[in-house]
């Protein structure tokens, strides 16, 4: 995931000794098709298991990690894994489990490939992203496709390799990505155990607000076949856990705004939006279907749409990634 550069040393010649990269320990990073654009996965396993160990023996581990799923993963690929280890060195403490980390993004090494997110993450069609100017490789992908991607050649190969656990798969989505979140939560639930979307970009498409909030979504999340045999604890285990945040600073101007040139054209644009309005639609809406215990909602004061991932991201964790903890651990 890290290019080798050779001769660093020699570019710092006041620091004694070997100059090298930092890279993250314990992760790979490796390059996937979908149609003809590369998209880059990175893998960031657990410190306690050597992913040189899991990967030539895979056998040799019998004990299956969450997997979570990351999009964008360029611009937040390592704040994922880092929080994630440094919370689940004390499960018992934090509630939050260790996991296997998997990033999806494109292979550009931009923070945010913006014509490549339009096609992985909207189900919206935009005649003017979709003409003849557009690069070919980008017109073979739309989110359904995406999504097939992802439950057809990545998750086989993440649980083949690393031993990832089926029964615990999340999504994790900001900004656009959490709107394709969103969207498949919407049309295909049962991909995932659970899904984080913050500052979701919910008017992006009405229709999977409106899906989500009515409630017609549930008919695709799978049913015991005599509904009366199933208790109340059976039926909330099999509907999704959901993990909803926005900054309190997306549907109107930040304090530090009111002198910039444009204030009044992106306080407009942000009220027509309703990035908070539709979040707390969608959240009370998702509770009251799901329960409160499935559903995790909030709007967070002080934080604007780029600073909430990071404010957020713990608690999202909390949320999803469980640990399975017996009183006899809890020392």
């Amino acid at each position: 995931m890290v290019q080798k550069i050779d001769n660093l040393s020699s570019q710092f010649p006041d620091i004694e000794g070997t100059v090298a990269q930092c890279s993250l320990p314990n992760a790979i990073s490796f390059t996937l098709n979908l149609a003809s654009t590369a998209l880059r996965i990175r893998v960031a396993l657990p410190l306690n298991e050597l992913i040189e160990a899991t990967s030539n023996n895979p056998a040799a581990n019998i004990h299956r990690y969450p997997a979570l799923y990351l999009l964008d993963a360029n611009a937040s690929f390592a704040s994922v894994v880092e929080t994630n280890r440094r919370l689940s060195r004390r499960p018992d403490a934090t509630r939050v489990a260790p996991a296997i980390i998997v990033g999806i993004d494109g292979d550009s090494g931009t923070l945010y490939d913006t014509e490549l997110r339009k096609q992985l993450y909207s189900d919206v069609t935009d005649p003017a992203t979709s003409s003849e100017s557009q690069p070919a490789p980008l017109a073979e992908i739309n989110a359904e496709k995406f999504l097939g991607f992802i439950k057809t050649e990545l998750f086989p190969l993440i649980q083949r390799l690393f031993l990832a656990d089926p029964q615990q798969q999340y999504l994790l989505g900001h900004s656009l990505a959490g709107y394709f979140t969103t969207w498949v939560l919407a049309n295909h639930p049962a991909t995932f155990q659970g899904y984080a979307a913050i500052s979701p970009s919910l008017w992006q498409n009405p229709d999977t607000l409106n899906a989500l909030t009515s409630g017609t979504w549930q008919q695709q999340i799978p049913h015991e076949e005599n509904a009366a045999l199933a208790s109340a604890k059976e039926a909330a285990e099999k509907s999704p856990r959901v993990f909803l945040a926005v900054g309190e600073w997306e549907e109107s101007l930040a304090p530090w705004q009111h002198g910039h040139p444009k204030a009044d054209e992106i306080a407009e644009r942000r009220q027509a939006r309703g990035m908070v309005s539709n979040l707390l639609a969608l959240g009370e809406a998702l509770s009251t279907q799901l329960g409160e215990e499935q559903v995790q909602y909030a709007v967070y004061p002080g934080e604007d749409h780029a600073s909430v991932f990071g404010t957020t991201l713990g608690r999202a964790m909390r949320h999803l990634l469980i640990p399975d903890i017996t009183p006899a651990k809890n020392t």
